[in-house]
C-alpha cells in the first residue's frame, strides 16, 4: 500500500433515514445477521426507473427492501449498500456497515463479497460520475477494512444454488471488482454498467493509494 491511510467512512443515509425501522410497513430483519469474510465486491442494478426524484429515492430503498423479504423470503434486503442516481449513499442489510455482513446478493458467494446495487436500470443506461464515485467510495472503505487490494483476483469457494455458475465445493477465480453475472446466472448488472466495472475497479484502486 501506498500511504498505509484507510479510505474514509462515507456518508449514508440510514436504515432509520429510509424507513426499515418503522413498526407498520418498515423492513425489520427476520433473522440475527451474520458476517463472513470480503475477499471481492459485486455490483448490481435494481431494474428499477431511471426517472425518479432524489426524495423519492428512500422509498424506492424501501420497497425493495420489502420485495426481498416479504416476497423472496428472505431475512432482509439482499445488498449491502445502494446508491442513487444522484450519488447518495444507503444503507442495506442490516447489521453494520462496518462489518462484513452476509448479503443475499451473489447466491454461493455471499459471504466472501460485498454487493452493491445502483438504484435503476443499467442495461441501456449508464451509471453517472455521482454515481459511480459513490460506488467508488463504498466499494474503496470496504476494501480498506478487508485490507484488499482493488486489482488483481481472488479466489472464492461455491456453495451453489440455483442461479450460481460454479458447483458447491468448487473454487473460482474473480476480478476483485465484478457483476453479478461474473459468477451467476443473470445479466445484473446490465450491460452498460457492466463495461463501466473496469473503471470502478480502476478508480478504486487508485483511491486505495496502491
Amino acid at each position: 500500500r501506498g500511504g498505509g491511510r484507510l479510505p474514509p467512512q462515507p456518508t449514508f443515509i440510514t436504515r432509520a433515514q429510509w424507513g426499515a425501522n418503522a413498526e407498520v410497513g418498515g423492513c425489520i430483519p427476520r433473522a440475527t445477521p451474520e458476517t463472513g469474510r470480503i475477499k471481492a465486491g459485486v455490483i448490481h442494478h435494481t431494474v428499477s426507473t431511471n426517472t425518479y426524484t432524489q426524495a423519492e429515492a428512500p422509498g424506492l430503498v424501501l420497497g425493495i427492501c420489502r420485495y426481498h423479504r416479504n416476497a423472496n423470503g428472505w431475512n432482509d434486503i439482499g445488498y449491502n449498500a445502494l446508491v442513487d442516481r444522484f450519488g447518495n449513499l444507503y444503507e442495506g442489510r442490516a447489521g453494520g456497515l462496518s462489518r462484513a455482513i452476509i448479503g443475499a446478493q451473489a447466491e454461493g458467494i455471499n459471504s466472501q463479497t460485498t454487493g452493491i446495487a445502483s438504484i435503476g436500470d443499467n442495461r441501456e443506461e449508464t451509471a453517472g460520475p455521482k454515481e459511480v464515485k459513490a460506488i467508488v467510495k463504498y466499494l474503496a472503505w470496504k476494501f480498506g477494512i478487508a485490507g484488499i487490494p482493488a486489482s488483481g483476483r481472488a479466489t472464492l469457494t461455491s456453495a451453489g444454488g440455483s442461479t450460481q455458475r460454479t458447483p458447491a465445493g468448487e473454487r473460482m477465480r474473480v476480478p476483485r471488482i465484478f457483476p453479478h453475472m461474473e459468477t451467476n446466472f443473470t445479466e445484473c448488472a446490465g450491460a452498460a454498467l457492466n463495461a463501466q466495472v473496469p473503471l470502478i475497479r480502476r478508480k478504486v484502486s487508485r483511491r486505495l493509494g496502491y
